[in-house]
C-alpha cells in the first residue's frame, strides 16, 4: 500500500486531478503511491483536441496500447487509420475496428526508415498534434516537422481519477477488450518476453498464475473484457 498522504498534499491532489509530475500529488504514480496498469490510459481530446468525426492516426497498432487505442478512437466517433509494420499488428487493428490501415513498410523510403515518432510526426497534418505514448531511450523527430510544419508534440503517461471513470464507462458501454497470448507459470515468462520481441505478438502477454481462480471465474458467469 501507498505510505499516508498529509491532509495539505490529499487537496492539492485533488485540485490538480492526480496528475503524475504534479509537485502537489503527494508521489509519484506506481513508486509511492498505488497505480494502475497501462490499459487504463486513454488519450482524448484532451490531448489532442480531436472531435467526433475528425481522423486520428495511430502508429503502432498491434501491441497493448495501440489496440486499444483503435478501440478507444472508434467509441470516441473518430476515423482510426492504423499504420504498423508487422502482418499481426494491421490484422489485429482490423479487428479492432481501424477504418484505414497503412503498411509502414511500403510507400516513401525516407518516410519508413524513420523512428516511429518521425513517421507520427510524417502523417500529422500541419500545426497537429503528434501524442507520445511508447517510451522508447529517445523520441527522434526531424527538427523541419516542428519548424517548418508546427508540428506539436504531448508526452501522456497518466489520466485524472475523472478521465479514469469516463474510460471505465467507455469500456462498458462499447465492449472493448484486451488481447492477449497466455503462458502459464512463471517458468514460461522467459518464453514470454522472447514472444514479444519476435514481431508476433498481437496485444499483451499473460502469465497465468493461479489456473482455480480463472476456473472460478469462467463458472461464476460473469462477462469479462
Amino acid at each position: 500500500m501507498a505510505p499516508q498522504i498529509p491532509e495539505k498534499m490529499l487537496a492539492a491532489q485533488v485540485v490538480e486531478r492526480d496528475r503524475q509530475y504534479c509537485a502537489n500529488v503527494g508521489g509519484y504514480l506506481g513508486v509511492t503511491r498505488d497505480a494502475f496498469f497501462a490499459e487504463n490510459e486513454v488519450v482524448d481530446g484532451g490531448e489532442a483536441d480531436l472531435k467526433a468525426g475528425e481522423a486520428v492516426a495511430l502508429v503502432g497498432v498491434g501491441g497493448g496500447l495501440g489496440h486499444l487505442g483503435v478501440q478507444f478512437a472508434k467509441a470516441l466517433g473518430l476515423h482510426v487509420i492504423a499504420i504498423d509494420a508487422r502482418d499481426e499488428g494491421l490484422q489485429l487493428a482490423k479487428e479492432s475496428g481501424a477504418d484505414t490501415t497503412i503498411d509502414a513498410r511500403q510507400g516513401k523510403n525516407e518516410v519508413i526508415g524513420q523512428t516511429a515518432a518521425a513517421l507520427s510526426a510524417a502523417v500529422t497534418k500541419r500545426h497537429g498534434v503528434l501524442v507520445q505514448i511508447a517510451q522508447p531511450t529517445n523520441v527522434s523527430v526531424p527538427y523541419g516537422e516542428l519548424i517548418f510544419r508546427g508540428i506539436r508534440i504531448h508526452g501522456s503517461f497518466t489520466g485524472s481519477v475523472e478521465e479514469c471513470r469516463k474510460i471505465l464507462n467507455i469500456v462498458s458501454k462499447n465492449n472493448i477488450k484486451v488481447k492477449t497470448k497466455p503462458f502459464n507459470c512463471i517458468k514460461e515468462a522467459p518464453k514470454a518476453v522472447e514472444f514479444a520481441h519476435s514481431g508476433k505478438m498481437q496485444g499483451k502477454p499473460v502469465i497465468l498464475i493461479d489456473h482455480e481462480a480463472i476456473e472460478i471465474q469462467k463458472r461464476s458467469g460473469l462477462k469479462m473484457i
